[in-house]
């Protein structure tokens, strides 16, 4: 839903980006960068932990005689270096290669190919999940025997955990945001495909995953091949080899989605001037960023080669995570805030100093105003309601200064919280006093500052989707998020922090003087209604050495 309110009001300015986009605009800059920076780690990781599986799904068929063939006459990686695979993945650095290849040929055979592979693998996967229902093998007792923990082994936090390891699975909707620039309608056909892309993807998991642990016990499967080995174990030779097919078809979809989306965000970011422009490049006989699809191919089948697909997906749910918060926090500063202006150079990638400031809207629309008049409007955004402005304290802060203000208090009682709830959980089983304060004290904060949020005026000149029950559902995706979060490994969070650190310096040292916003210091202004259709959408801009002029 954080998506669907996010995704209409850019729609008209019909750019790529996706959350890098949206972070931008309401955000600012800085965050934009290392919402983007996290995006193309999470696309390139992506795509090297779903071909090493695509690999491994291969070996599975063949009986384990590619891996073992690659160990008998290379070797194997030293036992203790825990980041590394057990052998090199040659099967899959190779796969990423030749669908490169493919992409380069442009994004309409791209396109085509993609919904051919995805509709096999549609149907091998209802197939198999039918099979693996007709065939159970574990019921009563048997499904969840005590001798290996029960139905619940791992407790809460284990779950939990599993679910934010596996939480990539789903970042494929995201995808789907960042082809903006390529959609016919993308005002309309964009919220939809979101929407049902996500429930279809969700559903098929839920009856895929119960269906395999009837099938064959959980402590069983096999994490790179696991319906075709769970066939293998039971003797269903026919559904091997469906099924193995299937997975390929299905994983290499998979890798298409999130190659044909890497490029498009290194795109976006050059053409915003925080990474080179060369890497912007766009081919001009396929519309494809050759340069950073090369780059960031390379980079994804290196890491395929080398890294073992557990280490991977942990390492990509975090990037993913943090970028989905930060959707959720832009919700929230929209909806609480004056929005503005922003910056753009992606039409003009090579000149940037013809970039404009964009505003959705027809210029008979716009309302010149000051701040004085903009705060005294009767319901202006950000304000407090008209029941409670006798609040003291809240009645005399700007508009927009306390829900942000409270948005980020919410935001780290949220860390305390979540922090002490799951990995503290063994304090709070001992009935350690300080610890259940602490957690009282911060889930009574959280509460306070949405309320605190909830008292305000919020915008509401969308016309299109808006979530609803702001601020209490996006304060609820920012939580579990952080649920997520904190039970990965911290050896995942020391790899991403170095990701970070090296996304920082490239920022300092050559995005922070070379940004649209660097080389257009004096542009300024405010978006306005956006209820025109993408025909009427112009371009304006608003300098501020004369705001009273329009070009």
């Amino acid at each position: 839903m954080s998506y669907h309110k996010l995704l209409r009001p850019f729609l008209l300015l019909n750019q790529a980006g996706s959350a890098y986009t949206y972070t931008y605009v309401a955000s600012g800059e800085f965050l934009a960068f290392v919402v983007g920076w996290s995006m193309i780690l999470e696309y390139v990781l992506s795509v090297a932990s779903v071909a090493r599986g695509w690999s491994g799904t291969v070996d599975a068929m063949v009986n384990h005689a590619i891996s073992n063939g690659t160990m008998a006459s290379i070797g194997r990686f030293p036992a203790d270096a825990e980041f590394l695979g057990d052998y090199p993945d040659f099967l899959g650095a190779g796969l990423i290669i030749v669908l490169g290849l493919v992409l380069c040929r442009g994004p309409k055979l791209s396109a085509n190919l993609n919904t051919v592979v995805t509709l096999l693998n549609l149907v091998v996967i209802i197939l198999a999940t039918s099979v693996m229902f007709a065939m159970p093998n574990q019921s009563g007792a048997n499904f969840a025997p005590k001798s290996h923990g029960g139905f619940f082994p791992h407790g809460f936090g284990g779950m939990i955990g599993g679910a934010g390891t596996c939480f990539y699975a789903f970042i494929g909707f995201d995808a789907i945001t960042v082809s903006s620039e390529e959609a016919l309608n993308p005002k309309r056909s964009m919220p939809i495909a979101t929407a049902v892309s996500v429930a279809v993807v969700a559903l098929l998991f839920l009856l895929a995953s119960l269906s395999l642990t009837l099938f064959v016990p959980w402590w069983t499967v096999d994490r790179q091949a696991a319906f075709t080995t769970a066939f293998h174990m039971r003797n269903v030779n026919w559904a091997t080899y469906v099924t193995g097919i299937g997975s390929l078809l299905g994983l290499s979809a998979s890798i298409f989605t999130s190659m044909y989306a890497m490029p498009r965000i290194g795109y976006a970011m050059a053409a915003d001037g925080l990474l080179p422009t060369w890497l912007g490049y766009v081919l001009p006989s396929t519309q494809v960023p050759i340069v950073a699809l090369a780059l960031f191919g390379v980079f994804a089948a290196l890491l395929t080669l080398l890294c073992d697909i557990h280490i991977l997906a942990d390492f990509l749910s975090i990037g993913t995570l943090i970028a989905y918060t930060i959707v959720a926090v832009n919700v929230c500063i929209l909806r609480y805030c004056q929005p503005q202006l922003y910056s753009t150079g992606w039409a003009q990638l090579n000149s940037p100093e013809q970039a404009d400031i964009d505003i959705a809207g027809d210029t008979s629309q716009i309302h010149e105003a000051d701040e004085t008049e903009l705060n005294n409007w009767p319901h202006a955004i950000g304000r407090l309601k008209s029941a409670f402005r006798h609040l003291p304290v809240l009645r005399d802060s700007q508009p927009g200064r306390a829900p942000i203000i409270a948005l980020l208090l919410f935001i780290l009682c949220s860390i305390g919280l979540t922090s002490m709830a799951l990995p503290g959980m063994r304090f709070l089983e001992q009935g350690s006093w300080w610890a259940i304060l602490t957690v009282i004290v911060f889930l009574v904060g959280a509460l306070f500052f949405v309320t605190i949020m909830f008292l305000h005026e919020q915008n509401q000149s969308f016309d299109s989707f808006k979530v609803p029950f702001v601020p209490f559902i996006p304060c609820l995706c920012i939580f579990l998020n952080l649920c997520l979060i904190v039970k990965l490994s911290p050896m995942t969070w020391i790899r991403f922090l170095l990701w970070l650190l090296i996304g920082l310096m490239i920022y300092f040292a050559y995005g922070w003087r070379h940004s649209i916003h660097a080389n257009n210091p004096g542009e300024t202004g405010r978006l306005i209604d956006n209820n025109t259709d993408v025909g009427e959408v112009e371009v304006v801009a608003a300098k501020q050495e004369n705001p009273t002029n329009l070009e």
